[in-house]
Formats: structure tokens, C-alpha cells, sequence
């Protein structure tokens, strides 16, 4: 078997739905397996998603267990002579997966690879290219001289600033939205270290590859959609702590020495500046999506009428207007309020889609496979995602 790709689930049924959608289809030149494992969703994931796609090995869990270890128990029974760990909110390609195979397939010195990664309104993520965080690339990050000047080499080493994202590198960290790797060297890694339970096991796993004498790679010409912020709200508290915590749990584990006590020292105070910010942010601010008053859907005439129906079923007052390639190329000015609706199916592929999104970037782009009942899309990283199903509402 050439692949197998692992997804892990929390509380996400909508975007699973149409991250499935393209992963069926990006796999069909292959030999290959998808496993999904749920950490206890408390939603309809179960009884929406197992029989729209029977050809899913589901696991089904009884309690979070976190990312990593729910990672490993699909890594554990899997057959895919490479592995690829996907988040649920993404949206792939057969191209970004087969040029990750073939870069895998020449160099056996290759550790990870991750690829280019937009947001739902085609904007590049810093992320998708990363260096260790050492002590002086974290003071950077965490004052945020790396905002100041994102394409220095030294201020924003943290994200590689001064490399092209549309190039391929040597990375040393390889985002776990998309990470793709061998089995077997997954297998001598041990796979995700366990006491990571979300965040940070990306940058421990990247880490270990390389002092296991592996170089990992960043695929800039393989492009994915990842929408971010759907199974945790990015700005809030927990997400906060969470997050600062898992790097000090990383910085424990790897670093000795009076570096490793200024990172452990600034990280905790960087918690609690952190979390004061984001209380205070969320009192007085918030990150919310559009309210879409107007629908611009582009697809085959099967693809647009099966999304119209699901808005009709959602009750939105937005209006929607079916256009043409003419008027999809030729429109420039989007309005905040205003969305493109990607209907796909084999006569409007993701291969297209993925390309428009890139091409219209920074225009707000929701998502509609043609058998599928719902769409979905994301202005903005740090906000829950929008969704429209035959059940009920957009969620903000």
C-alpha cells in the first residue's frame, strides 16, 4: 500500500465532511487507506459521517485523548508505506500529495515533509515553514519583532522569513496540519511523544527526525487549503495556556543550560501576558467571520444547484448569484460581506479550486462538494469557522 492518511476528529463533523470529499478524490491515482480517529466528539459526527464514507476506517473513542496519542493509535494499525497526519479543516490535492511521495521516494535521507498552506481566503501561513524554537528564535517570536520584520532571516527565523514560500527547502519543522513521512521512520520515532496533548508534538516529532541523522523538506510548490481555528478558538484562554505550556514541556525535554532557563522563564511569563491579552481581547474584541450577504457560486450547474439547495435548507437571507468563468476572472473588488463559493465536483476539480483561491486571495471562499450536505469556509485564522448544512445556521 502507497499511503495511508490519518485524520483526527474533535467536534468538526461539517469540515471533516469536505476535507473527506477532497481526500477521496486526491487519492484515487493511489493505493491507499484513510483512517479517522474521533476523540469523543459530542456532536453528530458519528451517525452524519460513517455512512457518507464507508470506505473510512473510523475509531471511535470514548474519551480525548489528545492529538498525539489519538495519531498513534490509527499510526499503530495502519498498513501505507508513508504516512500522512492531516487536520480535519483542510483541504487537499492529488499533487500535493504525490510531489510529497516523490520527494519522499528520491531522497532516503528525507525525514518529514509539509507543503504551502493557505487560509480559507488563499493567505500564505507563516507556519507551514518553521526553525526550532530556540531560545533567542522564541524571544523573537514572543515580543514580536517577527511581525515587525517577517522577512528577516533573523528576527523571523522562527516562520524562515527570508526563504520563498512558493520554493522547496530543509526545514527543521514540519507543521502536523500536513505531515507526511515514512512509516518506518515514524515507527523508529516511536511516533507522536504522548505527553504532548495538543500543540508542540509537531515541533517534538520534527526534532527528533533530525537527531535521527533525517533531514525534513518544505514542499513550496505543493499548496493546500487549511482553515485553522475549528477545534480550538485560537484567541481564548485555554488555547493560551495550552499552547505555551506544550512549548514548555518542549523546551524541558530537549534543552539544558542557562538558554533553557531564560526560554522556561520567558515562556511562563509570556502565559500570563498572553492570557491577561486575551481575556482583555475577548471582553472588548472579538475575531468574528463576515456576515455573508451575497454568495457568488462557481461550479458546474449540478455542483451550484446541489449548494443552493443546502443554503435554502440553512435559511440564509444571503443572495446567491450562479457566475461565469468571465465574471469570476474579470471581478476584482470583493466586498467583505461578499463570498466565493467553490462547487466541486469532476468537472470543477480541488486542483482548480485550491488555484482560484491562490488567485483571488484575500477574498473570503467557502467550500461545497456536490454530494456533500453542507459548506463551509473560514475568513480569518483566529475565528470559528462559517457553516451551512441542511440541519441548521451558519455558526460564528
Amino acid at each position: 500500500m502507497d499511503l495511508s492518511i490519518i485524520i483526527v476528529n474533535y467536534q468538526v463533523p461539517y469540515f471533516l465532511e469536505q476535507c473527506l470529499h477532497s481526500v477521496y478524490a486526491a487519492i484515487q491515482p493511489l493505493n491507499a487507506e484513510v483512517w479517522v480517529v474521533d476523540n469523543h466528539s459530542n456532536d453528530d459526527s458519528q451517525p452524519y459521517l460513517t455512512p457518507k464514507f464507508p470506505w473510512v476506517h473510523w475509531l471511535w473513542l470514548n474519551e480525548n485523548v489528545g492529538f498525539a496519542k489519538a495519531n498513534n493509535l490509527a499510526l499503530q494499525q495502519c498498513k501505507g508505506k508513508y504516512v500522512l497526519f492531516l487536520n480535519p479543516d483542510t483541504i487537499i490535492t492529488s499533487s500535493a500529495l504525490q510531489q510529497c511521495i516523490a520527494h519522499l521516494t528520491v531522497n532516503d535521507k528525507c525525514g518529514l515533509v509539509g507543503v504551502r498552506m493557505i487560509d480559507g481566503a488563499g493567505r500564505f501561513l507563516p507556519e507551514s515553514k518553521r526553525s526550532l524554537p530556540t531560545p533567542v528564535v522564541s524571544f523573537w517570536k514572543m515580543i514580536g519583532a517577527s511581525t515587525l520584520f517577517p522577512n528577516s532571516a533573523y528576527f523571523n527565523a522562527y516562520a524562515l522569513g527570508h526563504l520563498p514560500q512558493g520554493e522547496n527547502h530543509p526545514i527543521t519543522v514540519v507543521a502536523g496540519a500536513f505531515m507526511m513521512g515514512q512509516r518506518s521512520l515514524l515507527q523508529q520515532l516511536q511516533g507522536f511523544d504522548e505527553r504532548f496533548f495538543m500543540y508542540g508534538e509537531d515541533v517534538d516529532i520534527s526534532y527528533r527526525a533530525t537527531l535521527a541523522g533525517f533531514t525534513n523538506y518544505y514542499i513550496g510548490k505543493a499548496t493546500i487549503v487549511h482553515f485553522k481555528g475549528e477545534s480550538t478558538q485560537r484567541g481564548s484562554l485555554n488555547y493560551v495556556r495550552v499552547f505555551y505550556e506544550a512549548m514548555l514541556l518542549f523546551v524541558q525535554k530537549h534543552y539544558r543550560g542557562k538558554g533553557a532557563l531564560f526560554l522556561r522563564f520567558a515562556l511562563q511569563l509570556a502565559i500570563v501576558a498572553r492570557g491577561i491579552y486575551a481575556f482583555f481581547s475577548n471582553i472588548f474584541s472579538s475575531t468574528k467571520q463576515p456576515i455573508i450577504t451575497r454568495a457568488f457560486l462557481y461550479g458546474s450547474s449540478t455542483a451550484i444547484s446541489s449548494a443552493e439547495q443546502v443554503f435554502a435548507h440553512a435559511n440564509t437571507s444571503a443572495t446567491l448569484l450562479p457566475i461565469s468563468n468571465a465574471t469570476l476572472t474579470g471581478k476584482s473588488v470583493w466586498q467583505p460581506t461578499e463570498a466565493l463559493v467553490w462547487c466541486v465536483d469532476e468537472q470543477f476539480t480541488y486542483e482548480q479550486a485550491v488555484t482560484y483561491t491562490q488567485r483571488k486571495s484575500g477574498t473570503f471562499c467557502l467550500w461545497h462538494q456536490h454530494r456533500s450536505g453542507s459548506v463551509v469556509g473560514s475568513a480569518h485564522k483566529n475565528a470559528k469557522g462559517v457553516v451551512f448544512t441542511h440541519a441548521k445556521n451558519p455558526l460564528h
